[in-house]
């Protein structure tokens, strides 16, 4: 078991509590924990994105964790708030994206959400599956029209995406 609270003075906390019953039983070992993430501004993270020059927004998630080792469940709900990010040399910014979801054990999840281009409003969703938890998967789709992605003096990009991107 373990537990680890990290408190970000003007940012937010991450705790994180997990305990697993008997070691002994190996995959059939009860598990159960929490996650906790309340990061006032996500700029703390733009170190992770190096191409980004400015990271915006308020992420909130709680979740539980429970079940077994060799079949885990976890249950909560996440949302990103005033999502930006900005690359200056191109005049990309994407701005007020907004993000909701409900993780429900085993499932798959749908997040839905939307964003603010330059010029234009695209919506967001994505779906998380943790029914094989070695090996989960997430969708992301992209939809909107006449989205301004880019906008500087060099360069200027007008588009109507519809895409999928997919990970495993």
């Amino acid at each position: 078991s373990g537990s680890l609270d990290l408190p970000l003075p003007g940012q937010g906390e991450i705790g994180l509590d997990f305990q697993m019953a008997d070691l002994k039983k190996g995959l059939e070992s009860a598990l159960s924990g929490r996650v906790l993430l309340d990061l006032e501004d996500l700029d703390i993270l733009a170190f992770v994105i190096p191409w980004v020059d400015q990271l915006g927004g308020r992420l909130d998630v709680d979740l539980s964790l429970s079940g077994t080792a060799g079949s885990p469940k976890i249950e909560g709900r996440l949302s990103l708030a005033d999502g930006s990010l900005m690359h200056s040399a191109s005049g990309m910014r994407i701005s007020e994206v907004q993000m909701n979801g409900r993780l429900e054990g085993n499932r798959e999840t749908r997040l839905e959400g939307s964003f603010r281009a330059v010029e234009g409003v695209g919506k967001l969703d994505a779906v998380v599956d943790l029914s094989n938890v070695l090996s989960p998967s997430m969708t992301i789709n992209v939809s909107g029209e006449a989205l301004k992605l880019f906008d500087s003096e060099d360069l200027q990009l007008l588009v109507e995406p519809d895409f999928q991107v997919g990970w495993n």
